[in-house]
This record gives structure tokens, sequence and C-alpha cells, in this order.
């Protein structure tokens, strides 16, 4: 494995999905308990919304895809999806802390963006997915980011955090992070191709 490819598997990791959706209920329970909770119901939606969204469109693509788009989709990027749509929201909500983070918005929302294009990228360089696959990524990504900036745009400041609860938080993410590295994915793109394989065996969907 060269030094190139090698970084290229280390930065696809950071959108690796059980990750970020984990990451998203433990902060959304938080926000939900300290009485933050349009916030929390926010990031319920955004990030729920958003895997529910790259579900289906893989699902699709995986059982009619040679007959959408001239087969240029197999299989949308979840990682880049997701990847957008969490960091894009993790840099908005710092944004409103009680903090001097508040000053910096623009900034934390461009290190946001920098870092889904850099997971989209690596999807790309490990040869995971096309160019027109992470693309499609983006856009339900960052659509369900502006749905998310939408709906937050008139929150308040929100309380600092206690240090513990950061910590916590911080520790699931880097835990969950760290067991993916390791080589421990969770994927469901095999459920997906099974059912989709289903569908077109038994039901003949999108048979031509």
């Amino acid at each position: 494995m060269t030094a190139s490819h090698a970084l290229a598997m280390a930065v696809t990791n950071f959108g690796e999905s059980m990750v970020l959706i984990c990451s998203a209920l433990a902060a959304a329970a938080w926000f939900w308990f300290s009485r933050q909770r349009h916030l929390a119901l926010c990031w319920l939606l955004a990030v729920g919304g958003c895997a529910a969204t790259m579900t289906v469109l893989k699902l699709g693509f995986l059982t009619c895809g040679d007959l959408i788009l001239q087969g240029a989709i197999h299989t949308p990027s979840g990682h880049t999806a997701m990847a957008s749509v969490f960091y894009g929201a993790a840099a908005i909500t710092t944004g409103h802390l009680s903090s001097p983070l508040q000053q910096k918005r623009r900034l934390l929302l461009s290190a946001a963006v920098v870092l889904a294009i850099a997971v989209g990228v690596s999807r790309i360089a490990v040869s995971a997915h096309t160019p027109a696959e992470v693309a499609a990524a983006f856009v339900v990504g960052f659509g369900w980011l502006f749905v998310f900036s939408f709906l937050t745009r008139r929150d308040g400041a929100i309380p600092l955090p206690p240090p513990a609860m950061l910590a916590a938080l911080g520790g699931l993410y880097g835990g969950l992070l760290a067991l993916v590295m390791a080589g421990e994915h969770v994927t469901v793109e095999g459920v997906l191709g099974q059912i989709a394989h289903l569908l077109n065996t038994r039901w003949g969907v999108c048979v031509a």
C-alpha cells in the first residue's frame, strides 16, 4: 500500500456512517435532555433524513441503476453524504455556543466543507466510488445541511456543555473512529444488494 493510498484510507474513515450516526444520536440526546429540544430534533431530522435518503437512493440504483442515467451511478457514496451533513451541522452548532467560537462560524463551516470534500475525494482515490457517485452524494448531504441551517437560523446562543459531557461525546466519536480505523467496518451495502437482487429476480422490478 502506497503512502497516498494509506492517507486516503485514513481520510475516508471520517465519513463512516456508524461513527457519524452514533455520534449524532449522542449529541441529539444531550441537547434533548439539556432542554435544547428544537436543536436535538434538527440533528435527528438532518442526519436521519440524510441516512434515509441515501438508503433509498442506494437501493434504487442497485435495483434499477442500469436504467437510470445510463448506468453512470451504481451506488451513491454514503460516506460523502454523511460527512457533509454531520460535520456541517457540527460546525453550525459549535458556532451557536456561548463562547469565542461564535466569532468563527464561517471558518468552522469552511473547515467542515473542506473535510467533507476530502472524504469525497478519498472515496474516489480508494476506488470505492466514481466521481458521479460522489457528486450525487454531495447533493444529498449538503441538501440536508441546508435544511439544518435553515431550521436553526433563529436559534440563540447555546450554553457551553459541561467539560465532562464534551469529553464523553469526544470519547464516543474518537473511540468509534479508532474502531473503524482498526478495521471494524459496518456496512449495509451487502444487505441492500441482496434486496435489489431479490427485487429483480423474484418480482422483475426494473428488468429491461
